[in-house]
């Protein structure tokens, strides 16, 4: 487990909280519950975003890299609470374990060369 500076918390993520919630509730749970790869259908949009990254986006994108799953869903699970954005409860719930994995595993292999 990496050390606390090494960990991303809520206020890391909250300046980016309108992404989590631009899909629909209904939407992400039948994406989780098909163990969609969003990283696949959103590859170029990804890509174009990457490359636009500043140092300290790729440092937060590496630390969650670093994160494994139950972390990152520990994470969801705090920002739920903090904020009560729906689609956080979502990601945190034990049945998007599969789903959070695939695709941050996709995102790796598409950007972990850009940071």
């Amino acid at each position: 487990m990496a050390d606390d500076n090494d960990k991303i918390t809520y206020e890391d993520i909250k300046k980016y909280e309108f992404i989590f919630s631009k899909a629909p509730t209904m939407v992400l749970k039948v994406m989780i519950k098909t163990t969609a790869d969003v990283v696949a259908k959103f590859k170029t949009k990804i890509l174009l975003v990457a490359s636009g990254l500043n140092d300290n986006q790729k440092s937060l994108i590496k630390k969650v890299f670093n994160m494994n799953v139950d972390e990152i869903q520990q994470l969801m699970d705090e920002a739920y609470k903090k904020s009560n954005i729906k689609q956080y409860k979502i990601l945190a719930d034990k049945n998007s374990k599969k789903f959070i994995e695939k695709n941050l595993d996709e995102l790796k292999k598409l950007i972990s060369n850009k940071l």
